[in-house]
């Protein structure tokens, strides 16, 4: 089951949902993420990212930012 599945949820965020709301395309990516967006990894993802070179990380500070400000 999808996480998104669940009444009264969404599969984006809020500022995702925003930019959606802007170029006018958030009932069809409410439906698409619906679809595609889900709570887990399929094992064939685990498995290619298990085998990558490289690892990405990213993270924000307490206020949210990305950087120094």
């Amino acid at each position: 089951m999808n996480q998104s599945d669940a009444p009264g949820t969404s599969p984006w965020h809020e500022g995702e949902r925003l930019l959606q709301q802007s170029v006018g395309v958030a009932d069809h990516m409410e439906i698409f993420g619906r679809k595609v967006v889900r709570d887990y990894m399929p094992g064939q993802h685990r498995l290619l990212y298990n085998q990558l070179p490289y690892l990405i990380v990213g993270a924000v500070d307490d206020r949210g930012c990305l950087g120094p400000r």
